[in-house]
């Protein structure tokens, strides 16, 4: 005789499937998404699509998607969608095993689907909240591993599986699953078996993503110099970058955790149990964004689920005698850093399409004639490279350090890269032949004085300047090609036509 359905995950993934979908947009708002939308036409981490180490498995799931919706933005807004599901899911399953309460549970689990940060990356098109389903479901495993040895096996396969998910998970959940195997005290005959499932759960998606990025050799240096410059924006080499960005991002995600990080606190003092668990869980990854790389409040999705459901958790077995009062005081905290943080993601969110898309429109505006006009843009901020994902009849080159590590990339004479709906090529040299037919350049930068070697050429006009980038405006020079045009030399190239 079958199971009965259970009526409760039926309304969580309902509750999610409405309270996201109506939220979405029909703009992308980060280049990572872009870089995204790209693989899932060509999956290249050589070129950035997505950026290295790779996300194999999200991007096959995409491509799935894509399949049927056609839309790669949309395709990435549902891939979030799924996995806010699953992570309610398991976010369900691991606090009834915890509390043996499915009533409680499914209460405190409708609770943290509306936890800001994790309701607002479940309506747009970056990857974050997959970071939700796997530290869940690593979790998850990893509790269960502790009464059953047998568990173990699963946990590896996931574990090895997570870095195709994100590739920063077998570095945050090793201390976790070293603590698990050295807890259960495995034999040596089971050691060996999980350490081969992990290996061969790991070459799974790490063969097909080393391969697409041109061999192990270039996926190692381009992997290499990503985590370089991570490490470079840390507190202990960059405080500039790491005032403006990462702490100001740990800042947000206090906003939300730090009422449930005090209550815990006080829980854990009259009650330690698994406290060691819960720290090895979230400690490795809290550290890493605090202190190293977390430009967005989204990479701290691998430590707000933990404290949610050990807030419920340890909240259900804590002896006071107005439990009620304390829940509902809980739930109304929790309730109003919703309305705040959620709003307040939500309407950066708004500004930062509108101004993205105004550009967007004047750039537009000045191009006139797709296939007759090439593009560069020229920047030291990469947020510039989202523009050639809505120019698909142009050639677009980048011509400007996209940072200073890809100077070491074999390119004595410079580099130039073309960026279109394929692989981004990059050429050694300075000289850049463009079509006889093209009649017109666009450069885009955020400072005019990028290009103040051609500012002097006649069919030179600055069409708008509206700032920096992130006051919502760049730069746009447009030049007409004469008849008689030679040549011209703009940042170390020359451009001519072939």
């Amino acid at each position: 005789m079958s199971k009965k359905v259970d009526y409760k995950i039926i309304i969580l993934i309902l509750l999610i499937i409405l309270t996201r979908v109506f939220l979405f947009k029909n703009f992308f708002h980060e280049w990572d998404s872009i870089n995204f939308a790209l693989a899932i036409k060509k999956f290249n981490i050589y070129a950035d699509q997505p950026h290295p180490p790779g996300y194999s498995i999200l991007v096959l799931m995409s491509k799935l998607i894509y399949i049927f919706i056609k839309d790669e933005l949309r395709s990435l807004q549902i891939l979030s969608v799924i996995f806010s599901i699953l992570g309610v899911i398991i976010f369900y399953y691991f606090l009834k095993y915890l509390t043996k309460n499915e009533k409680y549970s499914f209460f405190g689990t409708i609770i943290f689907s509306f936890s800001s940060i994790f309701y607002f990356y479940g309506t747009v098109e970056d990857i974050y909240v997959s970071e939700v389903f796997l530290t869940l479901l690593i979790g998850f495993l990893s509790f269960l591993t502790l009464f059953d040895k047998k568990k173990s096996y699963l946990l590896s396969i996931f574990y090895g599986l997570g870095g195709g998910i994100r590739f920063n998970s077998l570095i945050f959940f090793f201390p976790l699953i070293l603590y698990i195997f050295i807890k259960i005290k495995l034999k040596f005959k089971e050691i060996l078996i999980n350490l081969l499932l992990i290996l061969i759960f790991i070459l799974i998606w790490y063969i097909p993503t080393i391969y697409s990025g041109g061999g192990i050799k270039i996926h190692s240096f381009h992997s290499k110099t990503l985590f370089t410059w991570v490490l470079g924006t840390s507190i202990f080499f960059d405080n500039y970058y790491w005032i403006k960005n990462t702490f100001l991002t740990f800042i947000l995600f206090l906003k939300e955790t730090l009422i449930s990080i005090i209550i815990l606190i006080y829980m854990f003092i009259k009650r330690k149990d698994n406290l060691n668990f819960l720290l090895i869980w979230i400690v490795p990854s809290l550290l890493f964004y605090f202190l190293i790389h977390a430009p967005k409040v989204g990479y701290y999705l691998t430590v707000i689920p933990p404290l949610y459901l050990f807030l419920f958790y340890k909240l259900f077995y804590f002896k006071i005698k107005s439990k009620k009062i304390f829940l509902i005081i809980l739930i109304s905290i929790l309730i109003v850093n919703f309305t705040l943080r959620f709003f307040e993601l939500r309407n950066k969110l708004d500004i930062q399409i509108n101004n993205i898309n105004e550009i967007i429109l004047k750039i537009k505006k000045a191009i006139q004639n797709d296939k007759q006009t090439v593009i560069f843009l020229s920047d030291e901020s990469v947020d510039l490279f989202r523009f050639a994902y809505y120019f698909p009849n142009n050639k677009i080159y980048f011509i400007s350090p996209l940072s200073n590590y890809i100077c070491e990339w074999n390119i004595e004479n410079g580099y130039i890269v073309q960026y279109k709906r394929e692989p981004m090529e990059i050429y050694e040299g300075n000289v850049i032949k463009i079509d006889e037919y093209v009649n017109k350049i666009i450069f885009i930068c955020d400072h005019p004085r990028d290009f103040e070697e051609i500012l002097m050429l006649e069919g030179i006009k600055i069409e708008e300047s509206q700032g920096s980038l992130k006051g919502g405006g760049v730069t746009i020079i447009s030049y007409e090609i004469p008849k008689d045009f030679d040549y011209i030399f703009v940042k170390g190239y020359i451009i001519t036509k072939k």
